[in-house]
């Protein structure tokens, strides 16, 4: 009779060991999840740039427009007084048309004119404003006193 016990007890002792063996390995660390580093686009500055130095002439134009209809005789717009603020694809991936929104400053001068807010909308062989609000006038700079 312990004869039919042997493989029975074997059978269990093996089990116990298995057991032991999972339950051991349960307790083992778990792996931290890998921490992803973005590491900034060295060109984002450039294609930035490159864009708004694109843009120009058309965010100068729309600029004069609405600072001319306030007495301002010369506005000026260069790409380091402007700041992308959203650049979204319209449609699908086939579909090469962009709206832009910008932040400008323009200024005449040498004094800044105020801050404005432009909303484009960029196509094959199109340039179109869809919006521009003027967010505030910036103050002239106050003339030196004269001294007696």
């Amino acid at each position: 009779m312990l004869e039919n016990k042997k493989p029975i007890i074997t059978l269990l002792c093996i089990n116990a060991l298995l057991a032991v063996v999972l339950i051991f390995s349960s307790f083992q660390s778990q792996p931290t999840q890998t921490k992803v580093e973005f590491v900034d686009d060295p060109l984002a500055k450039n294609k930035s740039d490159a864009l708004l130095t694109l843009l120009q002439d058309s965010i100068e134009l729309a600029c004069k427009v609405h600072y001319k209809r306030t007495g301002k005789a010369e506005v000026i717009v260069e790409p380091n007084m402007m700041k992308i603020l959203d650049l979204k694809r319209t449609g699908d991936d086939n579909n090469y048309v962009f709206t832009v929104e910008i932040k400008v400053t323009p200024y005449s001068g040498a004094h800044q004119l105020g801050e404005d807010h432009l909303t484009m909308q960029i196509s094959k062989h199109n340039v179109q404003l869809l919006e521009f609000t003027h967010l505030k006038d910036l103050p002239a700079p106050a003339a030196p006193a004269l001294q007696p």
